[in-house]
Formats: C-alpha cells, sequence, structure tokens
C-alpha cells in the first residue's frame, strides 16, 4: 500500500509506478513528455515554495524544468 510523503504538495507518479501509486497522484505522467506533469506541479507551487513528490517509476524528461522560487523540494521515491 502506497503512504504519501508527509508535508509533500504534490505527488508525480510516473507511468510505470505501481497501481496503487498513480491513484493518489495529483499528477499522472503519460511515458512519452513527462516533462509537463512535473512542470505542472511545480507551477501549482505556492510562491512560499513546497514539496514535490515524484513515485518510483521511470521519468522521461524532454527538457530542463525551471521555476524562480525559493524553498522548493523534489523527493522521489526510487533507489536513484
Amino acid at each position: 500500500m502506497f503512504i504519501a510523503p508527509k508535508l509533500a504538495n504534490f505527488i508525480v507518479a510516473p507511468v510505470d509506478a505501481e497501481p496503487d501509486t498513480r491513484t493518489p497522484a495529483d499528477f499522472v505522467c503519460n511515458g512519452e513528455n513527462d516533462t509537463e506533469q512535473l512542470e505542472a506541479a511545480l507551477n501549482k507551487l505556492p510562491d512560499k515554495g513546497g514539496k514535490i513528490y515524484i513515485a518510483e517509476g521511470t521519468l522521461n524528461l524532454t527538457r530542463q524544468v525551471t521555476r524562480n522560487i525559493d524553498n522548493v523540494t523534489i523527493e522521489g521515491g526510487g533507489r536513484n
């Protein structure tokens, strides 16, 4: 059973994440251009910052994702 990390503003689930991880995710990736979902999560953070949790799986990022705000943490659930 997937338990979301405490204090995460948003959860991003890769396309190959376990089904119980994808269900509570705020953004579910499609495996082709996951940059869009990660960028959407980052852009939804408040100006004071926050935390994005990326569930275990593989993201296919096609470009750099940036946003000019402080206090942002991106935490991954995988081994790498």
